[in-house]
């Protein structure tokens, strides 16, 4: 299954690449698992499918304790199907009291918030359809298996290289998630990464999410 994808890195300058982001960010399912569904949620009358938000890219890695790192999950074509994202979140930090269980801090420890998602294979509203230009719709229709369960994994395995490279002490490397309770497929994905649920639910965005945790 892993052999199915590669990660790389963002093309901020090709438009095929970013229809296919915005396509996953306005995929309800996905708002819905990711907490900013609304009513009205939906690419509206003058939205566009190709405006560019800030690039994604892997070029700060590791350069300051607070820098964000993420990764662009591609088929074996090369062809944009998923990404990972880990980044340091002042506003949901790894709660205090886990990180006491563990022994972590900021001062032994880099420690990321970690996010995905994947081009999901139905669904999809037709205003979304009507507003292609790069992807096929047949595209969007492809079932694709274990996307994130191996783009989180290698993804995971280039970070944790190049952190070894830049810091010679010996430093943590920890990554956690919040997940809804009702979002069973991304708990999957993080089982089979190695994460292990933490037994208490925590506040996110004032609604009770699963903590999820790995040292790498």
């Amino acid at each position: 299954m892993q052999n199915s994808y590669i990660v790389r890195g963002f093309r901020p300058q090709d438009p095929g690449e970013i229809e296919r982001i915005n396509l996953m960010y306005y995929h309800p399912e996905v708002a819905k698992a990711k907490g900013y569904h609304t009513k009205n949620f939906g690419l509206r009358s003058g939205e566009s499918l190709h405006q560019a938000y800030e690039p994604l890219d892997d070029s700060r890695l590791l350069k300051r304790r607070q820098a964000s790192i993420s990764f662009a999950v591609a088929d074996r074509r090369s062809r944009l199907v998923g990404w990972v994202w880990f980044y340091h979140d002042t506003r949901h930090p790894l709660p205090k009291m886990i990180q006491r269980k563990l022994g972590v801090s900021e001062h032994n420890s880099l420690i990321y918030q970690v996010s995905y998602e994947k081009l999901l294979s139905a669904g999809w509203p037709k205003r979304l359809l009507s507003a292609l230009v790069y992807t096929p719709a047949s595209e969007l229709t492809k079932e694709r298996k274990g996307v994130i369960v191996s783009g989180l994994s290698m993804s995971i395995e280039r970070l944790s290289r190049r952190y070894r490279r830049r810091y010679l002490r010996k430093t943590n490397l920890v990554l956690y998630a919040y997940v809804l309770p009702d979002n069973i497929a991304s708990q999957k994905v993080l089982v089979a990464n190695e994460f292990f649920k933490v037994e208490r639910l925590y506040k996110y965005e004032k609604v009770l999410h699963q903590v999820w945790v790995r040292i790498v």
